[in-house]
């Protein structure tokens, strides 16, 4: 991870999208190479999980906020290549935005030893869809950025490249928990996103794991 600065974060827990943040789904041409056999060896900790402990992950609740809505390993059923793909939802807060060229850091560590499993920076999410929520709702001009209104949300999604895996991981490992087939937050990896683009107050960060991330990857909340 490159630098040591510790930018302020954001994530929310609202009660509606917990339910779905562990939404978690597999390829229909297998469920990875060690679904059967046992999880990933992901090795010691890394420094890239090491300092996603120092995270903050309260924030204001009129500040923007982003959280994963949805993630996972799949291949849409159409017979290509497994992807690895995480569902967003960007939320504004009270003030309107003019946000210019969004761009999202994906970082995934194994669960229990908190190895890096994959490591992506400068993706680009892409809208997927817009809703008002208690506001005036929103409009996406991609052309010329993205026009937030007050009170809104939009969802976004970020695919990770097959070079942000580490040597002899698969995107299904991201997926497989220790052991694999356990319901247990502290049993699954930990998928850690970061948002980032002109306009944002700063950097909005959200874990498939709420609030409960610093803690499953060792710092004590």
């Amino acid at each position: 991870m490159s630098g040591r600065v510790r930018p302020r974060t954001w994530v929310t827990a609202a009660a509606l999208v917990v339910g779905v943040l562990v939404l978690v789904y597999a390829g229909t041409t297998g469920r990875g190479n060690r679904d059967a056999g046992g999880p990933v060896a992901a090795g010691p900790v890394s420094e890239e999980c090491a300092e996603l402990r120092e995270l903050d992950f309260a924030a204001p609740d009129d500040s923007p906020t982003l959280l994963i809505s949805s993630y996972g390993a799949s291949n849409d059923g159409k017979g290509g290549p497994v992807r690895f793909r995480a569902g967003l939802r960007l939320g504004t807060g009270e003030r309107p935005l003019v946000l210019g060229a969004l761009e999202a850091t994906v970082t995934v560590c194994a669960p229990h030893t908190h190895g890096l499993l994959a490591r992506a920076e400068g993706l680009t999410p892409r809208v997927t869809k817009e809703g008002e929520g208690e506001g005036e709702g929103r409009r996406a001009d991609e052309a010329r950025g993205l026009h937030l209104r007050s009170g809104g949300w939009t969802d976004l999604r970020v695919a990770l490249p097959k070079s942000a895996l580490r040597p002899g991981i698969s995107f299904e490992d991201l997926v497989i928990g220790d052991p694999p087939r356990s319901n247990d937050a502290a049993d699954r990896p930990v998928l850690i996103v970061t948002l980032t683009a002109p306009g944002l107050p700063g950097p909005l960060v959200a874990g498939n794991c709420a609030e409960g991330c610093a803690e499953l990857l060792g710092r004590s909340v």
